[in-house]
């Protein structure tokens, strides 16, 4: 995935390939390395928009699986769109108003630098065999190369009701399959911004939920209406995107942890190899560490080494 940016901050134009096994950014303070990876995080993040992507659930659950026909033309389409949301979203990416993100980035765009026809060889080229995991519903979606055709199947032993009950579970897992091909490789990511041994240090502090009812009493206190359906779906921009879903994971420790992902086995290796010691989650959804050379004790992270705090939220 190639993309072209102008006006981002400092930098006034620059071309970046994704499809690199490894792209490292180096340069002097304000030169925006920080800028340009809150952009390439948020092209990772699934947009739940109109697919280009037929998806039944009734027909899925009824059969067990179900096939999609991959349409270039309207694949292509989609992934520019995806672009558009990005320079509509500005405010949100960087955790700053409207007004703030149209006189700073007035003159910023960004762009794919792929046509059509190269577009369709790559999406032709892509081959993969995978299980998706979406709201704790698993699924298994399969490609073949040179194949325009995406096969969606159940998984045994996995419940599906909630997939049964939710009118948005289509949408949603289109948007995401769809994700996955237009930006293949990349249809995931995780960032570790230079806040995050705030984010696990003070998390209560800065919980999203409390930021987002400020925000409202606010609006409230100046005589604003309120829809209750738009407090509840709408998100506080008082963090960047990045930070904002770091400090989601931080209060949700608690679910985090029941579940062991394909690099459970790396982060028990860090423990083990780095911090010499266990970082456990009690009941209250707190982090603690428990070092190796004294396992009776249980420090808070706050009061743990720096490496330890560093390297937290990596191991989660």
């Amino acid at each position: 995935m190639k993309i072209q940016v102008e006006n981002l901050g400092a930098i006034k134009n620059a071309k970046i390939n994704l499809d690199k096994p490894l792209t490292l950014f180096c340069g002097q303070n304000n030169t925006g390395k920080t800028y340009l990876a809150y952009i390439i995080y948020a092209l990772t993040k699934v947009k739940v928009s109109k697919s280009p992507l037929k998806f039944n659930v009734s027909h899925l659950i009824e059969n067990g699986f179900i096939e999609l026909d991959l349409n270039i033309k309207e694949l292509f389409e989609f992934k520019n769109r995806s672009i558009d949301q990005i320079k509509l979203n500005l405010n949100t990416i960087f955790g700053i108003s409207e007004d703030v993100a149209s006189q700073i980035f007035s003159d910023f765009s960004i762009t794919f630098d792929v046509d059509i026809d190269n577009f369709s060889t790559k999406v032709n080229s892509i081959g993969f065999d995978e299980i998706l995991d979406i709201n704790e519903q698993r699924l298994k979606i399969s490609k073949q190369t040179g194949s325009l055709r995406l096969k969606v199947e159940l998984v045994e032993g996995v419940d599906y009701k909630e997939l049964l009950n939710s009118e948005f579970m289509g949408i949603i897992i289109s948007s995401i399959i769809a994700n996955k091909v237009v930006y293949y490789p990349i249809s995931n990511a995780v960032i570790f911004s230079v806040e995050r041994n705030s984010i696990f240090t003070f998390s209560k502090e800065l919980s999203l939920n409390r930021n987002l009812l400020i925000d409202q009493m606010q609006k409230l206190s100046k005589g604003d209406k309120i829809n209750p359906f738009d407090m509840l779906m709408s998100s506080t921009n008082r963090y960047p995107i990045a930070i904002s879903d770091g400090l989601s994971v931080s209060n949700d420790l608690q679910n985090i942890q029941k579940k062991n992902s394909e690099f459970y086995t790396f982060a028990t290796e860090i423990e083990e190899e780095l911090l010499n010691g266990t970082l456990i989650v009690t009941n209250k959804g707190e982090m603690q560490f428990s070092s190796n050379r004294n396992k009776g004790k249980k420090l808070p992270i706050h009061m743990s080494a720096s490496i330890v705090k560093t390297l937290s939220s990596l191991v989660f």
